[in-house]
């Protein structure tokens, strides 16, 4: 099947299915209708969506942003399956799409889905992984924040929405 061949390629080298418009159909006929833009997820969820179609198409997928992957295809219309959330996963919004294959071998995006992926339980502490930057005058260097929690566990934080932190 094209999609199933394709899709795992374009997942494991990062391109966006939106960015290839020779082998997309720009009139997406798919919509993730469940879970919505802005859920928060939690590491180790499972989670529950939904697709639905406006047209048939040979096979639908869910294409998720690292570390989320590639589901089976789907069985419907309506479409659905359940996604778990790896429990490693750092906190932070990653996008969900679906993934729809034409008779014709055309592949059909839907618009992502942005789920926040957030801890259920706060950090006991922040910290930056190197001790210190040194900086020119005018410079800039975006530094990734690791938070431990009380199991000893540790996640990137510098994109969560949910946690919060300052420099003095």
């Amino acid at each position: 099947m094209l999609l199933h061949r394709f899709v795992p390629r374009l997942v494991a080298s990062g391109i966006l299915l939106a960015s290839l418009p020779h082998y997309l159909n720009a009139q997406a006929a798919l919509q993730i209708t469940s879970p919505s833009t802005g859920t928060v997820v939690n590491p180790g969820q499972e989670v529950q969506v939904i697709v639905s179609a406006a047209q048939p198409f040979a096979s639908v997928l869910l294409v998720g942003q690292s570390p989320l992957g590639l589901s089976q295809p789907l069985a419907g219309p309506p479409y659905s399956s359940s996604v778990t959330v790896p429990a490693q996963t750092n906190p932070g919004p990653h996008t969900l799409t679906a993934a729809g294959s034409m008779s014709s071998g055309s592949l059909v995006p839907s618009a992502p889905v942005v789920l926040d992926v957030e801890r259920p339980d706060s950090p006991v502490s922040v910290r930056p992984p190197i001790p210190a930057v040194e900086l020119q005058v005018g410079g800039g260097f975006g530094i990734q924040v690791v938070g431990t929690y009380a199991d000893g566990s540790t996640a990137y934080l510098s994109k969560s929405t949910l946690t919060t932190y300052s420099s003095q």
